[in-house]
């Protein structure tokens, strides 16, 4: 089954943008640990998932987050 090309690229644009409001960069141990995660809520509980090495080694008040702006992407 075909589709109409530019209804791909406006899918393809629609799941960009609903993964990228759910992803967040990271950096660690005075910015050595950089790595992005992604932002999930389970039972009310809100968590940042992302790779161990991106954070190992490191205390919880040394770990940034930054979100990306409330703007499409480009």
């Amino acid at each position: 089954m075909s589709t109409h090309p530019v209804i791909n690229a406006q899918q393809r644009l629609a799941l960009v943008e609903r993964i990228a409001c759910h992803t967040v960069g990271i950096a660690a141990n005075h910015n050595t640990c950089v790595g992005t995660g992604t932002l999930v809520t389970i039972d009310n509980c809100h968590l940042v998932i992302t790779a161990e090495h991106v954070i190992k080694d490191t205390d919880v008040q040394n770990i940034r987050f930054w979100c990306r702006p409330a703007a499409p992407m480009i």
